[in-house]
């Protein structure tokens, strides 16, 4: 099977040398503009190495680049261009580009280069996986050792990886492994607080501050192991509230925490998250939105609109809990109003203590 090397230029003079010095598993890819590039990559999920020249068709070059890394991590960038900028030679290296040549340059070198490019990728591939196998047997470890503390973190994987996916998180593995070791802190703490947390049970002023160690415990242990240093950052994060300063990831897991705190607690979690969006100044809405969104595919929430008790048809879905004055269940989400239950809240509303508004599924 033969591996596409993307090479992005206006011209294919640089290709046609490049190609007879390149291994014959190897095969070019040409884009003449960065949007074409781009289709490319998506055609092509695994292109391990990527060739740019910068300012095509006046456009930024380096942008394109940034795009690459965020959503294809594992490709190798190489800059091959007329261009000799020193601001371009900062703003490479500053983002990890893997080289930065200059036009003309010799086939041979380029051929190197690319050849370089793929074997740093493989060896770096496999040194992750290495990581990745020894971190994993150390959660098992201690989810053996600690299962209470260690359950917070299976609880909520799911919502947060497909947050994550939703929202785009690249790469992937730094909020896998960043929701897998949030609570590694907590092996540290009394197991009487952990149990606390985990039964949803008040807190004394000095065990909330104590409870409240447990992400900058990790965060210290996980900064001194080479490639863990993003992961130690979106740990150290995951509890403040939404700031400039608080990874991406950091506010996936933060609003995932809160979520399954108040579902342990008894709350519905599409009432949790439909109560987030209102606390703007506490979580990140493009998250909470995200998970809705995934919760309503699902077919766990279902998109809503509110209407009054004399407005209720027949077939509509309860998209929250109808509960009356006092308290009690009337009806619950998920609930198609049938003929008979429309007829008995319409008649008796007055008596059931039926407030309004009520949220329903949109028609359709």
């Amino acid at each position: 099977m033969s591996i596409p090397i993307l090479f992005v230029d206006d011209s294919d003079a640089e290709l046609k040398k490049l190609e007879c010095k390149l291994p014959v598993k190897c095969r070019m890819l040409l884009a003449g503009s960065y949007a074409k590039a781009v289709a490319l990559l998506k055609e092509h999920k695994e292109c391990p190495v990527v060739i740019a020249e910068l300012g095509l068709g006046g456009e930024n070059g380096l942008d394109f680049l940034e795009y690459v890394r965020r959503k294809h991590p594992r490709t190798m960038r190489i800059i091959l261009s007329k261009r000799e900028s020193f601001e371009d030679a900062v703003a490479a290296m500053n983002s990890d580009v893997f080289r930065y040549l200059t036009k003309p340059c010799e086939p041979k070198a380029l051929a190197d280069a690319v050849t370089q490019a793929m074997r740093r990728r493989r060896d770096e591939g496999g040194q992750r996986k290495t990581l990745l196998g020894s971190i994993r047997a150390m959660v098992d470890i201690l989810d053996m050792v600690n299962p209470v503390a260690m359950g917070f973190a299976k609880r909520i994987r799911p919502m947060v990886v497909d947050a994550g996916n939703t929202l785009g998180v690249s790469p992937m593995w730094h909020l896998e492994m960043a929701v897998l070791l949030s609570h590694i802190g907590c092996v540290a703490l009394p197991e009487e607080i952990v149990a606390k947390v985990a039964d949803n049970e008040p807190l004394s002023p000095e065990e909330k501050q104590i409870f409240g160690m447990h992400p900058a415990i990790a965060s210290n242990l996980l900064e001194n192991i080479p490639g863990l240093e993003p992961v130690a950052g979106i740990i150290a994060h995951q509890h403040d509230t939404v700031n400039d300063d608080q990874p991406l990831e950091a506010r996936i897991i933060k609003v995932a925490l809160d979520v399954d705190h108040y579902d342990r607690g008894g709350h519905d979690p599409v009432d949790v998250l439909l109560k987030m969006e209102d606390k703007d100044t506490k979580y990140d809405s493009r998250v909470v939105e995200a998970m809705l969104d995934n919760l309503r595919k699902k077919g766990v929430y279902i998109e809503s609109k509110q209407v009054a008790v004399e407005e209720l048809r027949e077939g509509m879905i309860i998209a929250r809990d109808l509960v009356n004055k006092d308290g009690t269940t009337l009806l619950l989400r998920g609930h198609a109003v049938s003929k008979a239950s429309l007829t008995r809240l319409q008649r008796f509303h007055v008596a059931l203590g039926v407030v309004d508004p009520i949220h329903v599924a949109e028609s359709g």
